[in-house]
């Protein structure tokens, strides 16, 4: 081969196998992601019943993506603001759809639907009121070091699925695209 052209397979592979390349997707590989619930959402609608699903994955994201949204307003990280944001709205729709369709009296989401707004509306004022009070370099560490806690959770949400499968015997009450 010409140099030239190993000159430019060069450049090329340099570029493919970049940090910044790949970086440059994870915003999008992040909103993906949060696509996942769709099919259990168009379920839900389907049957008007959320049967033994937990709520706490959407909760849980809900809370997890506003953290991260306003980090990434306090570090003025466009990118965090973005991506965050987006999957912030998608998942106020996500629980939307899950809190229509469930009685407030289901006690398999693990608690009752009002345990779920609570606990959200702790941690939104709980990262809220840092900001306001501390300013903005603690109101960021605040909420970088809920969102690790948060994250913890996230991971949790479908083992509490599992195990009410296990107990009751039946995978239907596991919400597999977002578990997987």
């Amino acid at each position: 081969m010409p140099k030239i052209m190993l000159h430019k397979y060069a450049a090329l592979t340099s570029h493919l196998f970049s940090a910044t390349f790949w970086g440059s997707f994870a915003p999008f590989t992040a909103i993906g992601m949060t696509l996942a619930p769709i099919p259990t959402m168009k379920r839900i609608l389907r049957e008007n019943d959320v049967g033994g699903l937990p709520l706490l994955p959407y909760t849980s994201m809900f809370t997890l993506t506003f953290v991260l949204t306003i980090y990434g307003i306090l570090i003025n990280e466009n990118k965090l603001i973005f991506t965050h944001g987006t999957r912030c709205v998608l998942s106020i729709i996500y629980c939307g759809i899950f809190l229509r369709n469930c009685s407030n009296s289901c006690t398999t989401l693990p608690g009752t639907p009002q345990n779920h707004k609570n606990a959200s509306a702790a941690v939104v004022f709980s990262v809220l009121s840092s900001v306001a009070i501390f300013g903005t370099n603690t109101g960021a560490q605040v909420a970088g070091f809920t969102s690790a806690s948060l994250i913890c959770m996230l991971y949790f949400s479908p083992l509490t699925a599992m195990k009410r499968s296990i107990s009751q015997k039946s995978s239907r009450d596991i919400p597999l695209p977002f578990a997987v």
